[in-house]
């Protein structure tokens, strides 16, 4: 990993944890933001995991851990068979 990739994801990883706090001094008016976008039928339970996963990718972020390993994961492109010209439709 270059030093500016590097510098950017702990960048990144700071902003999610700077972020979690206003989520937690009003949880009920994130709450109401969340409900909003209309995602799930209780907003509540998202609105309160939401602060959580911020704060522990964030922490990952910024001890070097990146999502590329995600890509490890996927399947490689030459794996799966091609589909044939007639199953587009």
């Amino acid at each position: 990993m270059g030093a500016f990739q590097f510098a950017v994801l702990t960048w990144q990883g700071f902003l999610l944890i700077a972020a979690a706090p206003a989520k937690v001094r009003a949880p009920r008016r994130f709450a109401m933001a969340v409900a909003g976008y209309r995602l799930a039928p209780s907003a509540l339970p998202l609105a309160w995991s939401v602060p959580g996963v911020e704060v522990a990718l964030g922490t990952g972020l910024i001890s070097s851990w990146h999502p590329t390993f995600m890509l490890r994961l996927a399947p490689q492109s030459g794996s799966r068979s091609k589909p044939s010209p007639s199953a587009a439709w």
